[in-house]
């Protein structure tokens, strides 16, 4: 029988280290390099929660900041529920300056199928007689209405006017006609 020699053994042995040491290398190297990656992900998905929970803050603070602005813009619009209240306001700026005041040709804008948001229209026509300061009172008041008010077709007539010199009597009444135009929104 041959003998093998110590060489041969050492060196067999040297060589089953060797692969066993570049085999558990190569494991290792896999593995760090595996979770290299997963760590590589999941930095980029907190990075990304991180922002989308900044720009949530930062949307979220810029709504209650001009949470008040939006208050006071919507309440320069009507809105589909408050139609005949703010009819209501217009003749009763009769009654506060002493005069008749008749409403009429009161027309809207159909929002009914409209989504929520929609901006429309709400139209009348005013008539009042009565005094000049009377007349002039009515024409601020509606002016001043806590709506964005637009005023169209305003006509003043005197009557009792003197015939020789053109102009109104003291006692003279005056007719207005105005058109009064309001946003209004569903």
């Amino acid at each position: 029988m041959k003998r093998i020699s110590h060489t041969t053994i050492y060196f067999s042995v040297s060589l089953i280290t060797l692969l066993a040491l570049v085999g558990v290398y190569w494991n290792v190297y896999q593995s760090i390099d595996g979770q290299t990656v997963r760590t590589a992900n999941v930095l980029k998905e907190v990075a990304k929660e991180k922002y989308r929970r900044e720009h949530e803050e930062a949307v979220v603070k810029m709504l209650k900041d001009v949470e008040a602005d939006r208050e006071k813009i919507l309440g320069y619009f009507i809105h589909g529920d408050q139609a005949v209240d703010f009819i209501e306001k217009l003749e009763s700026l009769g009654n506060s300056t002493g005069t008749t005041l008749i409403v009429s040709s009161i027309n809207a804008d159909d929002l009914s199928d409209s989504p929520s948001g929609t901006v429309g229209k709400l139209r009348a026509h005013m008539s009042s007689i009565g005094s000049w300061p009377a007349m002039m009172k009515i024409l601020l008041l509606a002016e001043q209405l806590p709506y964005s008010v637009a005023i169209s077709n305003l006509r003043l007539e005197a009557s009792g006017i003197s015939d020789a010199t053109g102009k109104a009597l003291p006692s003279s009444q005056w007719k207005i006609d105005l058109d009064i135009e309001v946003l209004s929104i569903k």
